[in-house]
């Protein structure tokens, strides 16, 4: 156990959970590649008019080349869990190509499969201010951590694994639970399985999802690190613990 301190918010703390994607590394790139990815593989079922229907569905911007210059931190690529984004995405072959249900769900794996398997990692992760070093300062005040994320444990893992990280002792992904962010069932899962008790655990990620998850939860903090004003107000009705970075949370 460790005393953690953020933004004048003092707890005693055994875990810390992290979400990844916008708290370790820089989304906007991360999301990019991942819609790119996506929609490159979905041309194969759906015409210009639809992909850019699906962009939009999906919370993407694009250029005039048709490549993803912004996604929406709220939007359904940043937040829904993939099985979610399965569902949407065969809803939207089906209004397409006018098939029954069954094929465009299998279609839809198939993009999604294709796509996850020719991710390019590397050129997707810049790491945040402060990670990968956290973990390093973690370990050093003997406070466990682990990571809860809307991606997949393979993406997670070798997202670690790129900066020489020592692995989280668990990773809870959505798909392992009834309910993703942000209800609380995801944070539960990873203090069950890490052994520590909620009033003990600290969530932390860059969305008032991830904030608002340790809220219902029960958790003895979120703590907030927000990329836009925006999202520093969505996070203020359930924590006062909000930093610029992690590099500001004082481990002791």
């Amino acid at each position: 156990m460790a005393r953690v301190v953020a933004n004048g918010v003092e707890k005693d703390i055994d875990l810390f959970v992290f979400d990844k994607d916008g708290l370790m590394f820089k989304t906007q790139g991360f999301w990019a590649e991942i819609g790119n990815r996506r929609m490159f593989y979905l041309k194969k079922y759906l015409n210009d008019a639809a992909l850019k229907e699906w962009a939009r569905v999906f919370g993407l911007t694009l250029n005039e080349q048709g490549e993803v210059t912004y996604t929406d931190p709220k939007g359904i690529l940043a937040v829904a869990a993939p099985r979610e984004e399965v569902v949407v995405t065969a809803g939207l072959i089906v209004q397409a190509n006018n098939i029954q249900w069954d094929t465009a769900l299998n279609y839809a794996h198939s993009v999604f499969k294709d796509a996850d398997d020719n991710f390019q990692l590397a050129k997707a992760l810049v790491p945040q201010k402060g990670f990968p070093e956290i973990f390093a300062r973690l370990r050093a005040v003997g406070i466990k951590y682990a990571i809860a994320t809307s991606d997949t444990i393979p993406r997670a893992q070798q997202s670690m694994e790129l900066f020489g990280e020592v692995p989280p002792e668990v990773i809870v992904v959505s798909d392992m639970v009834k309910r993703g962010k942000p209800a609380p069932d995801m944070l539960v899962l990873a203090a069950e399985k890490c052994g520590v008790p909620l009033d003990k655990t600290v969530m932390i990620g860059d969305s008032f999802v991830d904030v608002k998850m340790a809220f219902d939860a029960g958790a003895a903090m979120g703590i907030g690190i927000p990329e836009t004003e925006e999202m520093r107000e969505e996070m203020k009705p359930y924590t006062k613990a909000i930093v610029d970075s992690l590099d500001d949370i004082i481990l002791g």
